[in-house]
């Protein structure tokens, strides 16, 4: 299975659209499950730590199991302070 959430803009909406992305992803096998709900938190921690600030987050992961065992799996996280631009 794979998964996968992006946003940009002010880092309140971003974390706001991250939640609801998150929460509507369906529950995987382990240990994607929790690889997908620690991303996610650390995501959202940083969006709260750059408060008015333009960021851009995204993760992703995907897993491949064979009778319930993973056999392979990979995932990346990726946040960015934006600023320099003009308004």
């Amino acid at each position: 299975m794979s998964w996968s959430v992006s946003a940009f803009g002010k880092a309140a909406a971003v974390k706001a659209k991250l939640t609801t992305d998150l929460a509507n992803i369906s529950t995987m096998s382990e240990p994607e499950e929790t690889v997908k709900q620690k991303l996610g938190e650390s995501l959202l921690a940083l969006c709260d730590g750059n408060p008015g600030l333009i960021v851009r987050a995204e993760a992703n992961g995907s897993q491949w199991t064979d009778k319930g065992v993973s056999k392979n799996s990979n995932a990346q996280m990726k946040f960015e302070i934006i600023g320099g631009f003009l308004e």
